[in-house]
């Protein structure tokens, strides 16, 4: 016999069909039930975990997306490769509710600490594939209500992470991402991907840079309405978050639009304005609505760097150390406020790679050594004596492999904005072994003037004042002798202090009697800086003690980017013993 039953709507349907008979006298087998779904099922599979770490265990999620309750006795699922298993309960699944289904509950319970409906059952999979494998789920009459395929290599689950469907409402086989709960799952509660009823995001933040004799910035931000909902009265702010605190403070907008946006619509905006002024910028595009139920995603940010800025230059290169001694560089926070190095790049003509600090925030006047790798850390810090160093120095790890001839670096931030290059040659230092050191970090860095090989002791100066540093060169040569006159009854020595107009001489400074006769060399030929000292113990070439009377120092200097021969005398008195 056939029925025609007529039309449904969406939804599960149960039919039963019963007979009478009045001399039948078993009726036990008289009656049967089957279902039947139409259009689009109201109990979905929401989350798997299927990668778990010990003492987590496999589970995974469904929802009931209805507004009606279903008993779920004697329900059943099964992944891809498995019999059915079915779930033992007597309780409903209420509407709008999720559930955990688990032959382990209180395993799941006590590692989630969460207030869980939790479904029993009789049995589990031997194993859910960490690779590629799947999850049905199905009524006690076995009609199918939901089922999903995983490939692992397509989406890529971390352990201890759940598999999250990302719309609650919406049967697509994209519809899946992973769990960015802070407990790497979410079992029982609302998907950490799944959209909110009102949501805003904004998702990009370009701009364009047109550079002549003024320079002009045009930002360009997106955002998308990725809620339930229309939204009305939203606003969107682009600003100069002039304080790198990395959030909107009043005063700090340079323009503000007022919107709406539809459900699933996009929206852009654009602002041009002047850069006034050379410097490094951080740029906010924030969208803010009062109805909004999630804010971590509406703020994005760019920088900009002026070509004559150098917030975070590069300082100091060793890249040909003796023997087996590690390669690095320095950079040196030679701006106003605290700077994050995170997922900074640095690269040469070679390699790419990724800055990594424990400790990315750079302050202001702090250093950063660069290196390899971590194991290099400890003998630059024994050789240069950091430990006990006055300045503030932190390393990282992500420096490429030096060349010894010559060798381009970029340093961008996370933005891939370029915060400062060089493009240095061997030729550029005078000593050899000895690092590279950067006379002035405000001048130009691929100025070979602004580079010369380091004269300090140990051959260079990690985590410290550059021993070639200058801010200005005095125009002229300066010498000074302190104290003068001197008894050596007081003291039995002077300071010669010294200023030369270039960056690097080779520098004599001698000491003669008045009969013109040469008693003590204190420098021959020694590469020295733009200012300095040299003491002087009133002795001569012998190791005696001269005598008093009036002796002439006399400092001269060939500079190496003039080659100019700079000459200064001076008198001094050697009082009674």
């Amino acid at each position: 016999m056939e029925i025609i039953l007529g039309n449904f709507n969406n939804g599960l349907y149960k039919i039963t069909v019963q007979i009478y008979f009045s001399g039948d006298t078993q009726t036990s087998n008289n009656i049967v039930s089957i279902s039947f779904l139409i259009g689009e099922s109201p109990i979905i599979i929401s989350e798997i975990m299927y990668k778990p770490s010990l003492p987590n265990i496999e589970w995974f999620e469904i929802y009931n997306r209805s507004e009606r309750d279903f008993s779920l006795l004697n329900w059943h699922f099964r992944d891809t490769d498995d019999d059915w298993n079915s779930i033992e309960t007597n309780r409903n699944l209420p509407a709008n509710t999720y559930a955990v289904i688990s032959d382990d509950t209180l395993t799941i319970k006590n590692y989630y600490d969460d207030n869980i409906l939790f479904f029993q059952t009789d049995d589990w999979p031997t194993s859910l594939s960490n690779v590629e494998d799947g999850i049905l789920i199905a009524d006690n009459y076995f009609t199918t209500l939901d089922s999903t395929l995983y490939l692992d290599n397509e989406i890529s689950v971390p352990y201890n992470h759940s598999l999250e469907r990302i719309n609650p409402f919406e049967d697509v086989s994209d519809n899946w991402g992973v769990s960015i709960d802070s407990c790497g799952a979410t079992p029982g509660r609302v998907n950490s991907i799944t959209p909110k009823d009102y949501d805003l995001c904004a998702y990009a933040l370009t701009k364009v840079i047109e550079e002549n004799h003024i320079t002009f910035i045009t930002l360009s931000g997106f955002c998308s309405n990725i809620g339930f909902n229309d939204i009305e009265d939203a606003e969107a702010i682009f600003f100069r978050d002039s304080n790198f605190n990395s959030q909107y403070d009043g005063g700090e907008e340079i323009s503000i639009d007022d919107f709406s946006i539809p459900y699933e619509g996009t929206e852009e905006f654009s602002y041009t304005f002047q850069v006034v002024e050379d410097n490094y910028y951080l740029f906010g595009f924030l969208i803010i609505s009062n109805l909004d139920l999630d804010t971590s995603n509406n703020l994005i940010f760019t920088t900009y760097n002026s070509p004559q800025s150098y917030p975070l230059p590069i300082n100091e290169i060793q890249y040909a150390p003796i023997d087996d001694e590690p390669e690095w560089l320095e950079l040196y926070n030679n701006f106003s406020y605290p700077i994050d190095i995170s997922n900074w790049i640095l690269a040469d003509n070679k390699d790419t790679l990724n800055l990594w600090s424990v400790s990315p925030i750079c302050q202001p006047e702090e250093y950063i050594i660069i290196v390899v790798d971590e194991s290099d850390t400890l003998e630059i810090l024994q050789k240069y004596s950091l430990i006990d160093s006055t300045y503030s120095v932190k390393f990282a790890i992500g420096l490429p492999k030096l060349n010894n001839d010559e060798d381009m670096l970029l340093l961008r931030d996370e933005y891939g904005t370029l915060i400062d290059s060089v493009y240095y040659f061997s030729g550029w230092g005078e000593i050899s072994n000895n690092s590279l050191e950067r006379i002035n970090p405000n001048v130009n860095s691929n100025n070979p003037d602004n580079w010369e090989s380091s004269i300090n002791s140990h051959g260079a100066t990690p985590g410290g004042e550059n021993s070639l540093h200058i801010e200005m060169i005095s125009p002229k040569v300066k010498l000074s002798i302190n104290p003068n006159p001197v008894s050596l009854r007081e003291k039995n020595s002077v300071l010669i202090e010294y200023n030369l107009p270039e960056a690097l001489s080779k520098v004599n400074v001698r000491i003669f009697d008045m009969r013109g006769r040469m008693i003590r060399w204190l420098s021959d030929q020694e590469w020295l800086g733009s200012k300095g000292a040299i003491i002087w113990n009133c002795k001569d070439d012998n190791g005696r003690v001269v005598p008093i009377g009036i002796y002439i120092v006399h400092l001269e200097a060939a500079g190496k980017q003039s080659g100019r021969i700079f000459q200064k005398t001076k008198t001094m008195v050697i009082g009674e013993k």
